[in-house]
């Protein structure tokens, strides 16, 4: 297959989003979506834009095996889908990279049932993308456009004293399902680390009730996304990982919690006048809700009354170089 041929079929499938309703995800009114030179789209009256964009290379972000192709395209959206929820944006747009040694390869209609289906799962829509040769292995990179309500945007810089910190899900799951896999054990489908559950819509709920009032994805190890949050807001905290826990966790089970990474959950903090309920949370949401601790407005960090400092793996979580 040459590259005119394999873009065509794409067309054949994506193309036609011109001018749909932009209140089901569409381009908006006269947009322009895939098989132009670039893409056109129509914000929300009064909406911010929120970009964001993920870069997936195998070997380095997962292992020849460890995902199907089907698997691979919705990972690579998702992944970047988590960083709109961080924002309490809502998805509009994905634009999709890829560089491959031969075609289809891995990009084939298995891989494109992913992004699809995933795609309609969010209700965004397929702006457009690019396909180059490599002598190096595949990657994907991945573009996200969304929007917010202008001033509705959730930071990373606003955390106060006095706010409560949550975490959703059960973070540590990826990398117990990266070990079992790299262990040549099966995880099954739908795993934590082959599709990632971006929190949007809980995102938008809390932003909505008044319940958040800092957040960041955990893409890179909990303790180490919360330390930039902590940074950017110019506060303390006094963690309790152990919270997440229903019995002590093994030494295993705390580093995966604290330094795992590729959750891709939603960590965020919320006015201690206006926190959510974490029952009523899950029976919503169906999502676990934990508390785990307290910004202070000291600088000092603690983690299940330890300092930060002294925990043997607090600085860890990933890093690609």
């Amino acid at each position: 297959m040459n590259e005119r041929e394999w873009v065509d079929r794409l067309l054949e499938r994506f193309g036609g989003a011109a001018g749909s309703d932009p209140a089901a995800g569409g381009l908006g009114p006269g947009g322009i979506g895939p098989g132009d030179d670039a893409a056109l789209f129509t914000p929300s009256a009064g909406a911010s834009i929120v970009s964001t964009v993920d870069t997936l290379v195998d070997g380095t972000h997962f292992l020849p095996g460890w995902l199907t192709d089907a698997e691979l395209g919705s990972r690579a959206l998702r992944v970047s889908l988590s960083d709109l929820a961080a924002m309490a944006a809502v998805p509009r747009g994905a634009l999709i990279a890829v560089e491959t040694n031969t075609l289809p390869g891995h990009f084939g209609d298995a891989f494109w049932d992913g992004v699809a289906a995933t795609l309609e799962e969010f209700d965004c829509t397929l702006l457009g993308g690019n396909v180059t040769r490599t002598r190096g292995p595949i990657s994907i990179s991945t573009t996200l456009l969304g929007e917010v309500v202008a001033g509705e945007a959730t930071l990373r810089s606003t955390a106060r004293p006095g706010d409560a910190i949550f975490v959703t899900g059960r973070p540590g799951s990826a990398a117990c399902a990266r070990r079992a896999r790299a262990e040549g054990k099966n995880v099954g489908s739908e795993c934590a680390f082959a599709y990632p559950r971006p929190r949007i819509r809980e995102a938008r709920a809390l932003v909505s009730r008044g319940q958040t009032s800092a957040a960041i994805d955990v893409s890179d190890g909990l303790g180490l996304d919360l330390a930039r949050l902590l940074d950017a807001s110019g506060v303390g905290a006094e963690v309790e990982l152990e919270e997440l826990f229903a019995t002590p966790p093994t030494p295993e089970e705390w580093q995966d919690a604290w330094a795992g990474g590729e959750d891709y959950e939603l960590l965020f903090t919320a006015p201690a006048d206006r926190q959510p309920d974490p029952a009523a949370f899950e029976r919503e949401f169906g999502v676990r809700l934990t508390r785990i601790g307290s910004c202070t407005s000291s600088l000092e960090r603690s983690v299940d009354g330890r300092e930060w400092s002294d925990e043997p793996h607090a600085a860890e979580g990933w890093d690609p170089f």
